[in-house]
C-alpha cells in the first residue's frame, strides 16, 4: 500500500497555511519526503503540488498508484473524506501529527510529548475568526510502545491565549510585525530586568494543572493584547515599540518578563505531567518548541530524564 502525507494548502474558510510538504509511504517504510519550499524556492512555502509532483517522478509513480492521501491541516474543523487528485484521503488532526512527528523520531519507547502551538484543528463548527472558537493550543499526549494516547489539554477555549499567542502579542507590541520575529523577543530578553515584572503572572497553573492566562486572545490586535495586560497590573509609560524606533529599557524588560513566563510555566507543566504519569522523558514539538533558551533548560529545572 503506499501511503502519501500532506499539509493542505488552505483552510475551507481560505486561510493560507505555511510549510507544506509531502511524505509517500510504502507499505510501512519512508520512501521519499520533501518540504514544497525546497521545490519552490520560496520560504516556508505552503502546499503540497510541487513536492508531489517532484515525488513521483523520483520514484516513478504516478498519481493512480497513491492508494491514500493523508493530510493534516490548521485553523479549521478536521473536514470529512473528500478526494485530492482523485485519490481517497483520511484526516490527521493538527496536534497528533505534531505529537507523532516528535515522538517516533525520538529514542525513547515511552514519552510525555507536549505540543505547544499557536493554533491546531477547530473543535467546533469554527468561523474565520477561529479564535473564537474552540480549539487546540495545547496538547498532551502519553506515549508507549508506538501508542500515542491524549491525556489533557490546556487553553481550549474561545479566545484563550496560550503561550504562543501571547508571544506572538508581544512580538509585535515589541516592534516586529510578526510571529516569525519571536526568536529577537527571546535574545533581548537576555538584555532585561529579571526584577521588573516580579510576581507579576501572566499564566497560572492550578492543582489539577490546568494552566490559564491573563491575556485575552484577539490575534488581529496583538498590541491591544499587551495594552490590556498591562492596564490589568497598572502599568503605564511603557509603550509599544515602533518598528523603525530604537529599542529602549522597558522593550528589555518586557521580552525578559514573556521569556521568564514561558519558561515557568513549561517547566511547571512539565513537572506537573511527570508527577501523574511516571514517565520523565519528555518530546516538544509546536511552535513554541522553537524557543532553545527554554528548552536548553529543561534538564536543569525539570524533573525530566
Amino acid at each position: 500500500m503506499i501511503v502519501a502525507g500532506i499539509n493542505l494548502d488552505s483552510t475551507e474558510l481560505g486561510k493560507k497555511l505555511k510549510d507544506g510538504g509531502l511524505c509517500i509511504v510504502e507499505d510501512g517504510q519512508v520512501k521519499f519526503a520533501i518540504a514544497e519550499e525546497r521545490i519552490t524556492r520560496r520560504k516556508r512555502d505552503g502546499g503540497f503540488q510541487n513536492a508531489f509532483d517532484y515525488a513521483l517522478g523520483k520514484l516513478n509513480l504516478r498519481k493512480t498508484d497513491i492508494d491514500l492521501i493523508v493530510y493534516s491541516s490548521c485553523c479549521e474543523p478536521i473536514r470529512s473524506d473528500f478526494l485530492i487528485d482523485g485519490i481517497p484521503t483520511l484526516p490527521c488532526n493538527h496536534h497528533y501529527s505534531h505529537a507523532v512527528s516528535a515522538y517516533m523520531t525520538s529514542p525513547f519507547d515511552e514519552a510525555i510529548v507536549l505540543v505547544l502551538d499557536a493554533g491546531g484543528n477547530l473543535l467546533d463548527s469554527g468561523s474565520a475568526k477561529w479564535w473564537t472558537s474552540t480549539r487546540e493550543q495545547h496538547s498532551y499526549f502519553v506515549a508507549k510502545d508506538n501508542n500515542i494516547i491524549l491525556h489533557s489539554v490546556d487553553f481550549e477555549k474561545p479566545k484563550a491565549a496560550g503561550i504562543a499567542e501571547v508571544y506572538r502579542a508581544f512580538t509585535y507590541y515589541l516592534g516586529w510585525p510578526s510571529s516569525n520575529y519571536a526568536n529577537k523577543v527571546m535574545a533581548l530578553s537576555a538584555f532585561g530586568q529579571e526584577t521588573t515584572f516580579e510576581n507579576r503572572l501572566i499564566f497560572s497553573i492550578d492543582d489539577n494543572g490546568y494552566l490559564s492566562s491573563a491575556v485575552e486572545n484577539n490575534p488581529s490586535e496583538p498590541v491591544s493584547m499587551i495594552r490590556d495586560l498591562l492596564n490589568s497590573f497598572n502599568i503605564e509609560e511603557m509603550f509599544p515599540r515602533i518598528p523603525s524606533d530604537p529599542i529602549r529599557r522597558h522593550h528589555m524588560d518586557l521580552a525578559r518578563w514573556i521569556q521568564n513566563e514561558t519558561e515557568r510555566t513549561i517547566y511547571s507543566k512539565i513537572d506537573w505531567l511527570i508527577r501523574q504519569t511516571g514517565i520523565s522523558n519528555v518530546c516538544l514539538s509546536g511552535g513554541v518548541s522553537y524557543n532553545c533558551v527554554t528548552i536548553g533548560k529543561i534538564l536543569e529545572r525539570t524533573s525530566a530524564m
